[in-house]
């Protein structure tokens, strides 16, 4: 049986938790965050809570007492108890305004739903077969207050997917409105290019990864140089590698984009790093 934790509240999963007047379902009002977690501690919550407690901010929302980030971390783990066993799981955790209202909202006040399941493949084991991706440009992203955080209101990723399947992709490359590259449909992209790892900054609209955020550091901590730069469609056609990261999936290793092939030399290398290191430390 499949449990969540509903404004703190424990519940069976089957069971309905929202009206129709809810701000998320109507509006798209509402922040998630995606993670990891072992039975006992949830590896770089705080980094998780820090970019939601961004996001919160720049929706004028908070959590309604006497609850805090800190404290659902603990309903969390709580969570974790209640489902099957696991060695692993990812969690989601949806903040959404609570009250009604239309476009302008009658509370500040947030309520939250979390979910767990064990997570189905091997903790940031690396992929096998490359990816193939393919440029979706149906939709463009634009920069802004919203886009580095993960909102309720995701349609351009849903595209983005639609659209690599309708390719016979694995993924699809989300352009901005400059028409430069953003990210993937769920994941930050990286290049390799003349002995440098670049990847788009911030500001040309991508999602401030929590992974994204741990590559470049491990990059760095280990004499690889990262480049935080625009990036165009062009400059895939010239790299030497092209790797996808999220936060549950670690890093995935592209081989083809169109009739472009590349290596996984610096992304395997990266993904046994992730494994051996990042997990080791409590400084994440």
């Amino acid at each position: 049986m499949r449990w969540v934790n509903h404004n703190g509240k424990l519940l069976q999963a089957d069971v309905s938790l929202f009206e129709n007047t809810n701000r998320s379902f109507r509006y798209g009002d509402g922040l998630f965050e995606s993670m990891i977690a072992f039975p006992d501690t949830i590896p770089f919550y705080t980094l998780h809570s820090e970019r939601l407690q961004r996001g919160m901010l720049v929706l004028s929302m908070q959590c309604a007492s006497p609850y805090s980030l800190k404290t659902i971390e603990h309903l969390i783990l709580d969570l974790l108890k209640h489902q099957a066993s696991a060695p692993v799981f990812s969690v989601r955790l949806t903040m959404f305004r609570k009250g009604n209202g239309k476009y302008q909202p009658q509370s500040h006040h947030a309520e939250f739903l979390i979910e767990a399941e064990p997570l189905k493949q091997k903790l940031f084991a690396l992929n096998k077969e490359g990816l193939r991706i393919c440029i979706f440009s149906g939709q463009r992203k634009a920069p802004g207050l919203l886009s580095p955080f993960k909102t309720t209101s995701a349609l351009v990723y849903v595209l983005a997917a639609l659209y690599a399947r309708k390719r016979k992709a694995d993924d699809s490359i989300i352009v901005n409105t400059s028409g430069n590259i953003c990210e993937a449909s769920s994941s930050n992209i990286f290049l390799l290019s003349k002995n440098h790892l670049l990847t788009p900054p911030i500001s040309e609209g991508c999602v401030d990864g929590i992974m994204r955020r741990i590559v470049i550091r491990l990059a760095q901590d280990n004499g690889i140089a990262v480049k935080e730069k625009k990036i165009t469609p062009q400059m895939l056609k010239q790299a030497d590698e092209v790797f996808l990261t999220n936060a549950l999936s670690g890093i995935r290793w592209v081989k083809h984009f169109e009739n472009y092939s590349y290596g996984h030399e610096l992304a395997t290398r990266l993904s046994a790093l992730l494994q051996t290191q990042v997990l080791r430390t409590s400084s994440w």
